[in-house]
């Protein structure tokens, strides 16, 4: 697809400071700073669900004005970043499903939450190095399609994109699958810790 405009990929600094990244694009709705920092927190750890519902708007309203203005492909498919059945039974949900299923309504693509199954847990990713990141993601994540069903273009939905490494295995793996193109969309882009 080439130049994509808004794709934050396109600015050096960012590009630089995600390496080895596979995805194709990155679209985030802001830096990890107030209000959007703080509605995060509010949402992982203190259950706010109503935040989801928000966040997943101002990220609808967000790659709607960004596919238009800038004229990007669609996508064919929506998929979250899965967390192990251990943590999601522990913290009662996934923040990156939540946000998926108002997005995609808003946003009138399929989504399906069965694709991506996250089958080894891991430690919190918070505090690591992108080089630690991506050694604890190795085969972590199983991909399930049949061969009628593989999307060209996903998009991939996360809360949080620190040093790309969680985004860049699950993109490896859904091309290893056959898909062409992943377009991450998250709210928060965080660039600290990153080697």
């Amino acid at each position: 697809m080439g130049n994509v405009q808004g794709d934050l990929l396109n600015w050096p600094a960012i590009n630089k400071s995600l390496p080895k990244i596979t995805f194709d694009h990155l679209i985030c709705l802001s830096p990890y700073t107030a209000p959007f920092g703080q509605w995060i927190s509010q949402l992982k750890y203190q259950g706010r669900f109503e935040v989801a519902k928000l966040l997943a708007e101002l990220l609808s309203h967000h790659y709607i004005k960004n596919r238009f203005e800038h004229q990007t492909v669609d996508v064919d498919l929506i998929v979250s970043v899965p967390i192990h059945i251990n943590k999601w039974q522990q913290r009662g949900f996934n923040q990156a499903h939540l946000l998926s299923t108002v997005l995609a309504k808003k946003i009138a693509v399929p989504y399906d939450n069965k694709i991506l199954v996250r089958k080894k847990s891991t430690t919190s990713q918070v505090g690591q190095s992108g080089n630690l990141r991506r050694k604890n993601l190795i085969n972590i994540f199983n991909v399930h399609f049949t061969q009628k069903n593989i999307p060209e273009h996903v998009l991939l939905i996360d809360d949080v994109v620190t040093t790309g490494a969680t985004a860049s295995e699950i993109s490896r793996c859904l091309k290893l699958k056959g898909v062409k193109r992943v377009t991450v969309l998250a709210v928060c882009l965080s660039l600290a810790n990153i080697n």
